[in-house]
C-alpha cells in the first residue's frame, strides 16, 4: 500500500448536488480513502494513494461541474 496524500482541485459550477454526483462517480475508485466536497470554495480533496485528476474530470463531466486545475502543494504557502 502507498502513502496516502491530499490531492486538492479546483472545480467550477460546483453545487451541493453536482457535489453529491462526483462523490457517487468516484466511490468506486478502490484508492481513495476521503472524498471532501466544498461547494462554497469551489473545492474537491481526494485522500488517495495517487492523483486521480483523470478520473475527477470524468466524475465533473457525469455531474455537469467544470474541472479547472489541481492546486499544487504550497502553491500560496
Amino acid at each position: 500500500m502507498g502513502k496516502l496524500k491530499t490531492h486538492t482541485y479546483i472545480v467550477d459550477k460546483l453545487t451541493e448536488e453536482s457535489g453529491e454526483k462526483i462523490k457517487k462517480a468516484l466511490r468506486s475508485v478502490d484508492v481513495i480513502k476521503s472524498i471532501t466536497i466544498r461547494p462554497e470554495e469551489g473545492t474537491v480533496e481526494i485522500i488517495s494513494e495517487k492523483d486521480l485528476e483523470t478520473e475527477l474530470k470524468i466524475a465533473c463531466d457525469i455531474a455537469g461541474a467544470v474541472f479547472r486545475v489541481k492546486v499544487k502543494k504550497g502553491l500560496f504557502s
